[in-house]
């Protein structure tokens, strides 16, 4: 999947990709119980700027969701994505 990245005034960068509208429309059905760890890419519920981080990462994880088997090797892909999402959290939050 081809990721574009798109800039605005400022530092802001938006990722893109031409299945986006697609896997937006699949987010409840892949942040479901279905796949426990899905829980912790939710950023709705984030301010602004710590949604800003998150997003990526639940956005990558639903397409990893989608495009890979489940099987032990996507657990641990999608245990790292965790893992480095709560690490650019703690990178903005750093004072």
């Amino acid at each position: 999947m081809h990721y574009t990245a798109i800039l605005h005034s400022g530092s802001d960068v938006v990722w893109w990709s031409p299945l986006r509208k697609l896997h937006l429309t699949k987010r409840k059905q892949q942040m479901e119980p279905t796949e426990p760890i899905m829980q912790f890419f939710a950023y709705e519920h984030l301010p602004a700027h710590l949604r800003e981080v998150s997003e990526p990462f639940g956005e990558l994880a639903i397409l990893m969701t989608s495009i890979l088997p489940r099987n032990p090797e996507r657990s641990v892909a999608l245990r790292k994505l965790l893992e480095a999402k709560d690490a650019a959290v703690r990178a903005r939050l750093f004072k």
